[in-house]
């Protein structure tokens, strides 16, 4: 922005755009309340807004980053290691897009490694919807170790369909980045909708940061009803039910297969634990292969 940022104060909407700038939210900066900033929020042109702990951005209506104008290139990036996203109804309906709205690769980003995303769950009428790549964008959520909170009622991958709006075109990629006490799970009071559209690429991308725990399913998604739809690709491979993955770290490797039925009430997207000797006879074959007996520890 070229000049210190001071906290905006009873605007509709609130915009943080042009590439370079940078907005932090912070215990210095404090909350920012919709009734005292805006109901919506954009970040786009190539700017990047921070939320570190002490940061509290709430009530806003809807939260953009990366944004529909009618240009290509409109990209924005967040960053969370702390502090609270709490959206509202308002007139917004209470969601979240992240590339939403003509991006271009490699689209707009949203990194959540601490901190909680959640919506108001009070409220009957607020959508709680989080949305990956829509209107021709493309978007992605990376959730690196276990720290982040992250609890919604819908998750939109590729596509949105919310609302009876259907912007059936988008890509969106869902990353997780496991480390040695696993990954937090996306929790959905609903459920998720991934590649839906017309003209929509889903992908799943996990890695590791550390060695995962041993012997342990890893939880993506728990959702309260059954998952609507499949992604394309897992980590550029088949993402099937039942595919298999093999996870490297160093020179250690660790075999899963994918399901979108894990759970105790079958309606979650979870990654089984393959064991030996199984396991060896993945990394013998050196491919992804669908695996057609899984196991669930929940």
């Amino acid at each position: 922005m070229g000049e210190p940022f001071t906290k905006p104060n009873g605007l509709y909407e609130v915009k943080i755009k042009h590439a370079g700038s940078i907005v932090t939210l912070d215990s210095v900066e404090g909350d920012w309340d919709y009734t005292g900033v805006g109901t919506r929020m954009r970040v786009y042109q190539g700017a990047t807004m921070n939320i570190v702990d002490g940061g509290d951005l709430r009530g806003f209506g809807w939260i953009r980053i990366g944004e529909q104008t009618g240009n290509p290139g409109q990209v924005g990036f967040l960053n969370q290691s702390g502090g609270r996203i709490f959206l509202r109804n308002l007139k917004e309906g209470g969601k979240l897009g992240i590339g939403d709205g003509y991006g271009i690769a490699p689209g707009s980003t949203y990194t959540m490694s601490g901190g909680t995303l959640t919506y108001d769950r009070d409220d009957p009428v607020c959508d709680g919807q989080l949305i990956l790549g829509s209107r021709d964008g493309k978007g992605t959520f990376i959730i690196i170790g276990d720290a982040p909170v992250i609890h919604m009622k819908n998750l939109y991958i590729a596509g949105d369909n919310s609302g009876g709006n259907p912007y059936n075109y988008g890509t969106g990629t869902l990353e997780f980045v496991v480390g040695a006490t696993g990954v937090s799970p996306i929790i959905l009071d609903s459920t998720a909708y991934i590649d839906q559209g017309t003209d929509t690429l889903a992908n799943l991308i996990i890695t590791l940061m550390a060695p995962p725990p041993i012997s342990e399913d890893i939880l993506l998604i728990d959702a309260v009803n059954t998952i609507q739809g499949t992604f394309d690709t897992l980590n550029g491979g088949s993402a099937a039910e039942g595919a298999s993955v093999i996870l490297d770290y160093g020179a250690d490797k660790y075999a899963y297969a994918l399901t979108y039925a894990g759970g105790s009430d079958n309606n979650d997207l979870v990654l089984i634990w393959i064991p030996e000797p199984a396991a060896f006879v993945l990394l013998a074959l050196g491919s992804l292969l669908p695996v057609s007996k899984k196991r669930s520890k929940f």
